[in-house]
């Protein structure tokens, strides 16, 4: 249930980020989606991880980021 509550949030930080970001929804329920769980420890579902220009962890929450909260972090806007 929370990950559905969730996707109409996560659709609309998707539009305002445009360029700036790209967004990757995985269904942890998946194979790969299992094994990206377990890389990066995130047990809880939903789970939203940002990661800078380097590829590396920035940021990590089970709670949905706010717009200008990942603006701040990757330096934008």
């Amino acid at each position: 249930m929370g990950c559905l509550s969730t996707k109409s949030v996560v659709d609309r930080l998707e539009d305002q980020l445009g360029d700036n970001c790209i967004v990757i929804r995985v269904d942890v329920h998946t194979a790969l989606g299992g094994e990206l769980r377990n890389e990066y420890k995130s047990g809880s579902v939903p789970s939203f991880i940002l990661f800078g220009r380097d590829g590396g962890e920035i940021f990590k929450s089970h709670n949905v980021p706010a717009y200008k909260e990942i603006i701040t972090m990757i330096g934008s806007g």
